[in-house]
């Protein structure tokens, strides 16, 4: 999905790739093996999902800063605009992508 509006998607349970010029807010239940693509080129990027996920995460900010809340990473790799890590096995991929804004990633 390309947009240039923000982006808003509640109870997602597929793969998706979504490249927006404005915010994107994504609420997704990620199956084993489920790929997630999210770019934002202006406007945060807030990404929920369930705190017993098994996923790698990446996500990239160009100026800005990456935060997570309540997700127990097994590995993580995280500075002020980067974070990479696993929580679980790792089975699904999640890339975010974000230019001059932030992006937050939340388990629920």
């Amino acid at each position: 999905m390309n947009s240039t509006d923000r982006v808003k998607v509640q109870r997602h349970n597929g793969s998706c790739e979504i490249t927006s010029s404005s915010s994107i807010n994504v609420h997704i239940s990620v199956p084993d093996s489920g790929k997630y693509y999210l770019h934002a080129k202006s406007g945060d990027i807030e990404l929920s999902i369930p705190d017993t996920i098994l996923c790698f995460v990446t996500a990239i900010c160009t100026q800005v800063y990456v935060n997570y809340y309540n997700l127990n990473f097994s590995s993580l790799v995280i500075s002020e605009n980067y974070l990479h890590g696993t929580i679980g096995n790792g089975s699904s991929t999640i890339v975010l992508k974000a230019e001059k804004v932030n992006i937050e990633i939340n388990g629920l």
